[in-house]
């Protein structure tokens, strides 16, 4: 089931997607007015800066994971491949993802990935456990990988929307989705994998989200990471976009009705305690106000002798079940949070085709 959506109206966003009060059959989408709108000859260039101002505040960043990661004595799954770990964890056993593409939003284009982890200025070395961080090369390259783990026969499109710092413009991820909601409108099935957010509530990146869920394509972004609370005083919201705008994408108001935007955190991929992972966003501050995901996958893995882990690589395994359930069944599934140790969290999707 695809869901019946037309474009996004402009002047009613934050409602449940399948709601008629927010989606018509506008001829003008707003991935065409921005086309149109850049460039913008004719206009007052205080004007045009202006309008960017309110559509794309901020910038976004892919999630730093620098501390946080959990304490065990000995290191889980070291080295294995990322397959192997899911197959652990999950059970995964088929390989999946006929006739879809997976669009990953990230560091990389299809030719590499220029992106380096360096500690900042007066921080600390970074380590995970014993395994020294800084300097340590790939993002988005990675991402793909993961994602490819879980649905080893989708295809994966890169678009390259941050820079080898992890920086990522906000109006280039808006038009990167803008491009994937073309190519949808040309057939096909689509995912979408966005492994970075920030404090800005961006109307714009908002609005270019809901009209690739009204052409019924989900993204799977992340939840956020401890370091993105750093600082925080008590009382303080620590808020994370757009994976803090889940609940608005819900396709129906029914019960268990699923959400084409879904909020991705870690699990602690332990076997001795597989549960809700420390270095997740205000984790260990219980006094940072955060709302939860929507979900919990696997988020520490090993590619080329080197640790990846945080909430941005257990985006990429939402992403590839997404794209599994996808090859062999309409729509897209509920996925349930299952915070409850020892529970398998995407025990729904894994597995969905034969």
């Amino acid at each position: 089931m695809r869901p019946p959506f037309g474009t996004v109206d402009l002047g009613r966003l934050p409602a449940p997607l399948a709601d008629t009060s927010i989606i018509s059959a506008r001829k003008n989408s707003f991935c065409g007015q921005l086309a149109g709108l850049l460039p913008s000859d004719g206009l007052p260039t205080g004007l045009v800066q202006a309008l960017l101002n309110l559509l794309f505040p901020g910038d976004l960043s892919i999630d730093p994971s620098t501390f946080g990661f959990p304490s065990q004595a000995i290191i889980p799954f070291r080295s294995e491949k990322p397959r192997t770990v899911l197959e652990q964890v999950l059970g995964i056993t088929s390989g999946a993802g006929t006739g879809v593409t997976i669009h990953i939003l990230d560091t990389a284009d299809q030719s590499g990935d220029d992106f380096v982890l360096r500690r900042r200025p007066g921080e600390p070395e970074p380590f995970y456990y014993d395994v020294p961080l800084d300097g340590r090369p790939l993002h988005g390259r990675v991402v793909g990988e993961v994602a490819k783990a879980v649905a080893p026969l989708a295809q994966v499109q890169f678009y390259k929307v941050c820079s080898g710092d992890g920086l990522c413009r906000t109006l280039d991820t808006v038009q990167a989705l803008c491009a994937v909601a073309q190519e949808a409108r040309q057939g096909g099935r689509h995912v979408v994998n966005l492994s970075a957010g920030g404090p800005y509530p961006a109307v714009g990146l908002k609005l270019a989200l809901a009209e690739v869920a009204g052409l019924g394509v989900p993204t799977a972004t992340s939840y956020g990471n401890r370091d993105d609370c750093v600082g925080h005083a008590p009382g303080d919201q620590c808020r994370h976009y757009p994976a803090d705008w889940s609940p608005e994408f819900v396709t129906s108001t029914a019960p268990k009705a699923p959400t084409l935007l879904i909020s991705v955190a870690g699990r602690d991929i332990n076997p001795d305690v597989e549960e809700y992972a420390t270095y997740n966003r205000a984790v260990v501050i219980p006094w940072a106000q955060t709302p939860l995901p929507g979900v919990q996958a696997p988020g520490e893995f090993w590619f080329a002798g080197m640790p990846y882990f945080g909430t941005s690589f257990a985006a990429p395994v939402v992403s590839g079940m997404l794209a599994g359930w996808m090859s062999c069944r309409p729509g897209v599934p509920f996925l349930p949070l299952v915070t409850a140790p020892h529970q398998n969290p995407l025990a729904s999707v894994v597995n969905a085709c034969p």
